[in-house]
């Protein structure tokens, strides 16, 4: 088990066992009030566009690295990041009952539709104003429509809350487990109303179940008073939720700096899904640098992670059932992807008009879609403009190593969560807004679907980024 004082240096060949390990002393250091002396996974302790939590913020709402008092500060702080003006009779209707936890099964398909109801309406409303067709990025720029919330709500959202937090921590001292599942899926809906519930519990439920397990054995056995239990229980179940995390299986690497922690993996560079386009002068910029580090002592090739999440395909319902959606990185992304082409097809270096016919042909193999057809062919546009491009130039020498990309097929990334985030849309946030104005999270849905065509446009959103990052070979 990882201690307080053996995290100040990477876990290099990391697994799965890490992770959860970290986790548990987390949630036990809940328990001892010791949560700020250990890093968190990102972006725990960030606010929105990763700045960090003023003194105001922590003095009205606590702890902000703990999940108790963060949801407090989501709930409290964002009306858009609320219940849906749609389920607030329902909430209010189940809070009358003397158990929300017994109560929620009856309630909960009530709010999967009235979700999907909700997605259908502003999916509409977006098709209604978008471009067709859809040829070069600014035909696909779309702005964003929040499902109606309502702004009175957070004292509702709260109270669902603590009754649920309250009620869960009463059952596992008197020994029952009953309704774990049912906590978990209220605690997945106030973060995320629409999409929270998309999804099955049952692997979350069992790593509740473990993390539980091995805070009492990291507490020998000594009772916690209900004050603790209710820090662990929450702590818990936020650590639960990202352990269940699609690719967090196949960890290879945990940073650390300051107090983040970052976990990375390989993910298949054909899954990504597009919400932004790139700046093609930066694409070539990158292709460069990775081209000219291939000796480096990360190894070959090595890159940024990007930043990824998984959210779950309630729009179209066409596959996948999950989207695995670029959160930072963009430009890593495309840049790999044409290196991979190149090598695919090391024809489409001699000209633009053959290189975009190999576009369209890796585009159709990949089943990638419109939004990265475009992005890729603005790149090449740039990249044969002018006679003498440094990059082509530069490219056209390194044929053998370029060959190598034929082999990679995932890229390195930091794996996260987009309901942890408090995401800006800077399209309806100006300078004079007293604070920023949060996209709600299953706009990823929207904007990612590659049958919908919706796009932002170039930092159109913003989560925040890292402290720091390690940068891991492209080629293994």
């Amino acid at each position: 088990m990882a201690t307080l004082d053996s995290l100040s240096a990477d876990i290099s060949d990391a697994t799965y066992n890490d992770l959860f390990q970290l986790a548990a002393l987390r949630a036990w250091s809940a328990a001892r009030g010791r949560l700020d002396a250990l890093p968190k996974p990102f972006p725990t302790t960030e606010a929105a566009c990763g700045d960090s939590f003023t003194y105001e913020d922590s003095s009205v709402y606590g702890n902000l690295g703990s999940e108790d008092q963060r949801m407090s500060y989501t709930l409290c702080r964002f009306s858009e990041r609320g219940l849906p003006a749609t389920c607030t009779r329902i909430i209010k209707g189940l809070l009358n009952h003397s158990s929300v936890l017994r109560r929620w099964p009856t309630i909960s398909s009530q709010l999967k539709i009235q979700a999907e109801a909700s997605v259908r309406e502003v999916t509409q409303y977006m098709q209604i104003a978008s471009c067709s067709p859809q040829r070069r990025k600014g035909d696909f720029i779309a702005m964003p429509i929040d499902v109606k919330t309502d702004k009175n709500c957070a004292e509702l959202a709260l109270r669902l809350w603590n009754r649920a937090l309250k009620e869960i921590s009463l059952e596992l001292v008197s020994g029952t487990e009953a309704h774990i599942s049912n906590f978990l899926e209220i605690h997945a809906y106030l973060r995320d109303p629409i999409g929270g519930l998309s999804r099955s519990f049952a692997h979350q439920t069992y790593q509740f179940r473990a993390l539980l397990k091995a805070v009492y054995t990291l507490q020998h056995a000594a009772p916690l008073s209900m004050h603790n239990l209710r820090r662990v229980v929450a702590q818990v179940t936020r650590e639960s939720a990202l352990l269940v995390a699609p690719y967090l299986n196949n960890v290879v690497h945990i940073h650390f700096r300051g107090d983040q922690q970052m976990a990375y993996a390989y993910v298949p560079l054909q899954s990504l899904a597009r919400s932004e386009f790139s700046m093609p002068r930066h694409v070539l910029a990158i292709i460069r640098e990775i081209l000219l580090d291939s000796d480096a002592e990360e190894g070959l090739c090595p890159v940024v992670p990007i930043m990824i999440a998984t959210y779950p395909n309630i729009v179209t319902r066409k596959a996948p059932k999950e989207l695995t959606i670029i959160i930072d990185g963009n430009h890593r992304a495309t840049a790999v992807m044409l290196l991979r082409m190149f090598a695919w097809k090391p024809k489409a270096l001699r000209g633009e008009a053959g290189a975009k016919l190999v576009l369209q042909h890796y585009c159709e193999e990949l089943q990638l879609g419109a939004k990265w057809r475009v992005d890729m062919e603005e790149v090449l546009e740039e990249l044969f403009s002018a006679s003498g491009n440094p990059c082509l130039e530069l490219m056209n020498s390194m044929q053998p190593l370029i060959q190598r990309f034929i082999e990679v097929n995932d890229i390195p990334a930091l794996v996260v969560q987009e309901e942890s985030f408090h995401t800006v849309s800077m399209q309806r946030t100006s300078k004079s807004d007293e604070k920023p104005r949060l996209l709600q999270p299953f706009h990823q849905a929207l904007f990612n679907d590659r049958f919908l065509g919706f796009a932002f446009p170039n930092a159109g959103q913003v989560h925040g980024r890292t402290a720091g990052f390690k940068r891991l070979p492209l080629i293994r």
